[in-house]
């Protein structure tokens, strides 16, 4: 209700926010450090949990709302955090494939090794182009590098 109302809700497009909502529910009551939530995600992972959670896309908008409901239901740290992580990268497949773009991840998020072996797994798979950070930073600061790259750079062959 909270949500639907927006009662003291701010509204993010951080991916890392979404990791830290999850990571709740796993156990992360505070953070202690800056990544805490992706680690502790990343630690419970369970390769043999093939499941994701639902979302949608509505024209521009990528919906949740299933997801978080799913989450609320669950009790077990394990499926959330696996269904988490492979949602994610479901979800980026699927915005790849809808719009036909290459892929372009870096942030903090993408230090997930996991989300990123699943994300390798499916751009083959699906033959969607994959570029991940190996000269930039792999932190935040090479989310611009990409931005800059997809804006600038339409032959993405040569990025």
């Amino acid at each position: 209700q909270i949500y639907k109302n927006n009662i003291n809700c701010v509204s993010s497009s951080s991916m890392g926010r979404i990791f830290d909502f999850v990571a709740y529910f796993c156990g992360v009551e505070k953070q202690s450090y800056e990544g805490e939530s992706g680690m502790i995600l990343e630690a419970l992972y369970n390769q043999d949990i093939k499941d994701s959670f639902l979302f949608e896309i509505s024209g521009d908008e990528i919906i949740l709302d299933s997801m978080i409901l799913e989450i609320l239901k669950e009790k077990d740290r394990v499926k959330i955090a696996s269904k988490f992580i492979n949602t994610i990268a479901d979800l980026i497949i699927e915005v790849a494939l809808r719009y036909k773009y290459p892929l372009f991840v870096s942030g903090g998020v993408f230090q997930n090794q996991i989300l990123c072996n699943r994300l390798c797994n499916l751009t083959k798979k699906h033959n969607i182009k994959l570029y991940l950070h190996h000269t930039i930073t792999p932190n935040d600061g090479g989310i611009s590098t990409g931005q800059i790259g997809a804006y600038i750079n339409k032959d993405y062959s040569t990025m």
